[in-house]
């Protein structure tokens, strides 16, 4: 009785053949609907998935950090670099390329470094390791002295990729750090 629908029609005969209808069991593919039960549970079951999938993936900070050689300081510069990069407009535009010129105080306080721990530890790795995604210039003299750097998005985008690929297997034990 609980899986009694009524049809509210204004004809007996058209009532008479929707019941009919249904009760042949005739559904097509678009219309046809699993369940309530297995309906939810298969939602939860895609829900789990995809956290399990976001939990078992490393952040971008720590591709990042991969990126610069597994560098913290290096990797946490390329991180905001890539941020300030995507969010400042409008940029500089010198030699067909579009640059940000920050002071070395400024970069070092936005990144979270101190300004030893950027000149000495950070610029240097990212120099060596990303080269191709970032260029740093420093131009200017005296106060007026700014690092310039220009980011590579498409080149990032792929390393990441690249980096998040390494580091699941890293983490699952199906790839080895020793040679």
């Amino acid at each position: 009785m609980g899986n009694v629908i009524k049809f509210h029609t204004k004809s007996v005969k058209a009532e008479a053949e929707m019941k009919a209808f249904l009760a042949k069991g005739a559904t097509k593919a678009k219309t046809a609907k699993a369940p309530t039960k297995q309906h939810i549970l298969a939602e939860k079951i895609k829900q789990a998935k995809k956290h399990k999938a976001r939990l078992g993936m490393p952040g971008e900070l720590a591709r990042c950090r991969a990126i610069v050689g597994g560098d913290a300081l290096g990797g946490m510069l390329l991180y905001r670099m890539v941020y300030l990069y995507r969010e400042i407009n409008p940029k500089l535009k010198r030699n067909g390329k579009e640059y940000l010129a920050l002071s070395r105080d400024d970069l070092a306080l936005s990144a979270g470094l101190s300004l030893s721990e950027l000149k000495n530890r950070a610029l240097p790795r990212l120099k060596k390791y990303a080269s191709e995604i970032v260029e740093v210039q420093a131009m200017g003299n005296g106060k007026d002295k700014k690092l310039w750097f220009a980011v590579d998005i498409g080149a990032y985008s792929e390393a990441l990729n690249d980096c998040a690929c390494e580091l699941k297997m890293l983490s699952d034990g199906s790839f080895s750090t020793y040679a």
